[in-house]
């Protein structure tokens, strides 16, 4: 073949156990966004809302992915539970310029709010699109 190339026998075992693992990843993710809801976009202000849903391992590897790369998202939130918390994590998609999350630094519901606006954590998995609403710039 002239698309051979000589490597170690090592070397191609190495590269062979690399591309099951990644090929077996990709039909994870695959997988992951096939079996999102419709609900799980929606509108709230004329922000994109990115809400999927799945176990706390499926959504910490591929919530993210899913949102910029599956639905093509430009911008919008990414709500997600929390990692450290009880509650949900809002995060701003590619620094959307029309959200700042900081402004929700003293309200009763958010846990956290970073300085730099790009995230906010609620305090428990209630209902969340006021917090979004006030985060509109």
């Amino acid at each position: 073949f002239e698309n051979e190339v000589e490597m170690p026998e090592a070397l191609k075992v190495k590269l062979r156990t690399l591309g099951i693992k990644l090929i077996k990843e990709a039909v994870k993710f695959e997988e992951f966004c096939e079996k999102q809801p419709e609900e799980s976009i929606y509108e709230v202000e004329d922000v994109r809302i990115y809400h999927p849903q799945g176990d706390r391992d499926e959504l910490q590897s591929y919530a993210l992915k899913w949102a910029t790369d599956y639905c093509d998202a430009i911008d919008g939130v990414l709500v997600v539970p929390d990692d450290r918390g009880e509650g949900w994590t809002l995060l701003r998609i590619n620094n959307d310029p029309f959200l700042d999350f900081s402004k929700l630094e003293n309200h009763e519901d958010v846990l956290f709010a970073h300085k730099g606006g790009f995230i906010a954590k609620t305090r428990t998995k209630g209902e969340f699109n006021h917090l979004i609403e006030a985060a509109i710039k």
